[in-house]
């Protein structure tokens, strides 16, 4: 039985606390408010056990210990502090990133850049099908999809004999469903049934139904890709982040890269909401990619929040943000 959010609370106050004075000695430290952790603040020093999508806790940090003006902070995570440590080098004033390892605190070392999987001569003529049922062709961390809108419609799957086979469907479940409803349709016809019931719902207007809202960042990023000069860009091509998605619903940024029409590379983050990990994410993948790219954070206008804009100063080399009209959703 799950414990209750007070009690959890309370768990997690007393795990920094003795985290922390393990570490830094005894001292009168007082408790603060953190989402999916505990905190502590001290005489201008704040401390951050974060135990819900650490990894992704960065930005919300830093904009924590701005909001309380600390000089200086420290973030504590059991998962994903090697990734915490690279993208706090980012930073102009980064947060320190320690390791829970039981009741010791590590110092994190940076995690390597992940490596881009290029697409497997075994899913070339998958990918091709997809490009002929007019599909959006997206490799990320090695997995061949079809988009349509930024929302996947199919994917390579491996079978049990190591071969490859496309399976339709947006989702797991709905893939395995598709697999039964379309069992004696082609794969080609299967693919287009499929695209054109997401493109249906998928436009301007059509908020209301549930396929216009999963995956709205992506969606954004499809609008890019096809109309780049919105973010200054000649041309774009979906890439991946440094981070797999976990599923369709959690806000995940969506990368695209590029070149502006002088012939500069240019790296485009797309988020929609305000998410505070863009822009730990967005350097992270200008770091892994290109360091010398400009950086653009495209979002729908009203998505500009001053916590966002202020974490993005805080870049050593800050990027342009473009806010954009929602007509292309609402």
């Amino acid at each position: 039985m799950p414990l209750d959010p007070q009690r959890q609370s309370a768990l997690l106050q007393a795990k920094a606390r003795a985290l922390v004075r393990d570490q830094f000695g005894e001292a009168d430290r007082v408790a603060s408010t953190f989402p999916g952790g505990a905190s502590l603040i001290e005489a201008g020093t704040g401390w951050v056990l974060v135990e819900e999508s650490a990894v992704r806790s960065l930005g919300a940090v830093i904009s924590w210990a701005k909001h309380n003006q600390l000089d200086d902070t420290h973030l504590l995570a059991e998962d994903g502090s090697e990734v915490l440590a690279r993208r706090a080098q980012q930073f102009t004033r980064p947060p320190h990133i320690w390791c829970v390892d039981g009741r010791r605190l590590c110092p994190a070392q940076p995690a390597a850049p992940p490596v881009d999987v290029p697409l497997p001569p075994s899913m070339q003529q998958l990918a091709e099908l997809l490009r002929e049922a007019d599909l959006e062709v997206v490799l990320e961390h090695g997995v061949l999809t079809g988009e349509v809108r930024g929302l996947e419609v199919a994917r390579a799957v491996e079978d049990a004999d190591g071969g490859v086979h496309l399976e339709v469907g947006v989702g797991r479940f709905d893939r395995e469903a598709g697999a039964i409803l379309h069992a004696d349709l082609p794969r080609i016809d299967a693919l287009r049934a499929a695209a054109e019931l997401v493109r249906r719902h998928r436009q301007a207007g059509s908020s209301d139904h549930p396929i216009s809202r999963l995956a709205p960042e992506r969606w954004l990023r499809s609008v890019i890709i096809e109309q780049p000069g919105l973010v200054g860009a000649a041309e774009l091509e979906a890439v991946a982040t440094t981070l797999t998605r976990r599923n369709l619903r959690e806000p995940h940024p969506a990368a695209a890269v590029g070149t502006t029409g002088g012939g500069e590379r240019v790296i485009v983050l797309c988020s929609v909401g305000v998410d505070l990990d863009l822009v730990p994410a967005a350097a992270d993948v200008r770091a892994a990619r290109d360091p010398r790219a400009r950086l653009v954070l495209a979002l729908p206008e009203r998505d500009m929040h001053p916590a966002l804009l202020a974490l993005a100063a805080e870049l050593k080399d800050p990027p342009q943000l473009v806010g954009l009209d929602a007509s292309w959703r609402d």
